[in-house]
């Protein structure tokens, strides 16, 4: 390690990302990592190298790729942790990665941007994409060329981007992919692969199914349910609250740059998502289940844990709801996750509930949310909602 600090100098330091030990150099509140001091030093030697090659140059001949990613970099970077959130950015980062930068827009002279010139992208953008993966990249371009806090928004031409419209449904290439609602013939085909055990009197499947078994008794967000610990859990009155979420980020470097993946622990998804609700008794079982697993589980370890004793990523859950579809002969549907927590709402539905109390168990911010997807989805919904009038008569 370093020597004593000099002034102007930064300062070392060692830290954990991923469970890995990284030597870090911190200066003027910029980090830089790497495995061991002397890859740090070689960053920095390079960072300074690629600083001096690949200063923009605001002239006439700034391309629009090179515009928005000094925005995303350089402004947009700068606001996470204080109006921005780390998962919005990487969102923002995603769309601009895949559906801009590659695009022949991206090597567009920054001043040669016209209506035009944008309806046509948008057009190209509709031969590959879903109307609202083209919408999300839509609104962050224009978030980007309409930012007049950004220092260099006057070398923008003006366009009123209102009269540029987004293609619609009938006219991209990706389609509106429909809400799907497992039934309960298979929600219980699911539940019940999710708890099978071999021959020995093992479970077939990890702690991912166990989870995928309390979604669909309880509803819960599939980050919700990764993040759950045991002070969540009130098993006696079959009660758990909402506190945070489980998700995964990009780490990053001072200049917003990839080095890593990352899991996190965040708010619920809205006000309303953080709450105490109620879950169904199969739900409870599977509680019961993991609390016989691990009896010696402190209040504040996570109720649903990999192998090596981590809460599970999404790709891990994803790969166990495959292989029991597959198991199940549901293969075909195609189910996500989410699908199970739409099953769960959609079940409540047929059970006799109200719109009210499923958008409450459901937690959604709006009823309205709730009625878009559960009411009239079917015709055997209508016919449901339709005679529970006539007995109301």
């Amino acid at each position: 390690m370093a020597g004593k600090r000099k002034n102007g100098e930064g300062s070392w330091s060692k830290v954990k990302v991923n469970g890995y030990l990284y030597f870090c150099y911190r200066k003027d509140g910029k980090a830089t990592y790497g495995k061991s001091e002397k890859e740090v030093r070689a960053k920095l030697k390079e960072k300074e190298r690629k600083a001096k090659e690949t200063t923009v140059v605001y002239d006439s001949k700034l391309t629009v790729g090179e515009y928005v990613k000094d925005w995303l970099y350089k402004k947009k970077y700068l606001e996470v942790g204080l109006t921005l959130e780390s998962t919005t950015f990487d969102g923002y980062e995603a769309a601009l990665q895949t559906r801009l930068f590659g695009y022949p827009l991206a090597d567009l002279q920054l001043s040669a941007i016209d209506k035009t010139v944008l309806q046509k992208y948008l057009k190209e953008l509709a031969k590959k994409y879903s109307r609202e993966s083209i919408k999300k990249t839509w609104q962050v371009l224009t978030m980007c060329l309409t930012d007049d806090e950004y220092a260099h928004y006057e070398l923008v031409p003006v366009v009123n981007y209102k009269k540029i419209r987004i293609p619609s449904e009938s006219n991209v290439a990706v389609k509106k992919k429909k809400v799907q609602f497992t039934s309960v013939e298979e929600r219980d085909l699911l539940y019940n692969e999710a708890l099978r055990k071999t021959g020995n009197g093992k479970y077939f499947y990890g702690n991912a199914a166990r989870l995928l078994a309390f979604i669909m008794y309880s509803g819960l967000r599939e980050g919700e349910a990764a993040g759950l610990r045991w002070s969540d859990i009130d098993i006696k009155n079959r009660l758990v609250t909402i506190s945070q979420t489980y998700t995964q980020i990009w780490n990053r470097d001072e200049y917003g740059q990839r080095i890593g993946r990352e899991h996190i622990n965040k708010d619920p998804k809205s006000e309303a998502s953080a709450a105490t609700i109620p879950y169904k008794k199969k739900a409870g079982d599977v509680i019961d289940i993991m609390n016989e697993m691990y009896p010696q589980h402190k209040k504040n370890d996570y109720v649903f844990l990999s192998a090596n004793g981590t809460p599970l990523t999404k790709r891990h859950i994803l790969h166990t709801l495959k292989r029991m579809l597959k198991h199940t002969g549901l293969e075909e549907k195609d189910y996500s996750v989410h699908d199970l927590r739409h099953g769960y709402g959609s079940i409540l539905l047929k059970e006799g509930a109200d719109i009210t109390t499923i958008s409450r168990l459901l937690r959604h911010e709006e009823i309205s949310t709730t009625a878009d997807i559960y009411i009239g989805t079917t015709p055997d919904d209508l016919k449901i909602l339709l005679d529970r009038t006539e007995k109301d008569d």
